[in-house]
């Protein structure tokens, strides 16, 4: 008999145990906000959060630094619109084994806009084509037929 009391304060005790600790990582989880309130990621979406500089907040002390903010790198909006004519185009993303971001013929006054840190490009008749970054005009017109990466970084291989 005194075995099996034994044998029940031991289980008891062990459920005591297991239970704190369920209820410790539950608190910690709600305290911290859980598992999907981190704001760092967002399914479905392409957004950026800008880079913002370190500002101390009023309860940190005057000669603690304050954290630095990760740097993001930086993303343009792209747009190439065919004004002079139909031209073959092929984006992809950042490099010529990137993902295909568009693939097919541009027809006169169709446009593709894309937000990104670079794209890759290749294009049948590139002189029919205007390209802006960010609002401006590439510094030189595009011309024959031509695969490359942008912003420019020299010829994409």
């Amino acid at each position: 008999m005194n075995s099996l009391r034994s044998t029940a304060r031991s289980f008891l005790w062990l459920v005591f145990v297991l239970l704190a600790a369920v209820s410790a990582g539950l608190a910690s989880l709600y305290a911290t906000g859980g598992f999907g309130a981190s704001g760092d990621f967002q399914m479905g979406t392409n957004a950026r959060r800008e880079a913002v500089a370190p500002v101390a907040s009023p309860d940190q002390d005057a000669d603690e630094a304050p954290r630095p903010q990760r740097a993001l790198v930086p993303t343009h909006l792209f747009q190439i619109v065919a004004r002079r004519g139909d031209c073959w185009l092929e984006v992809r993303q950042s490099s010529a084994k990137g993902a295909v971001l568009f693939e097919g013929l541009l027809a006169a006054g169709q446009a593709v806009r894309l937000k990104r840190v670079a794209i890759w490009v290749s294009a049948g008749a590139a002189a029919n084509l205007d390209v802006l970054i960010d609002g401006k005009p590439l510094a030189e017109p595009l011309q024959g037929t031509i695969a490359t990466v942008l912003p420019a970084r020299g010829p994409a291989t």
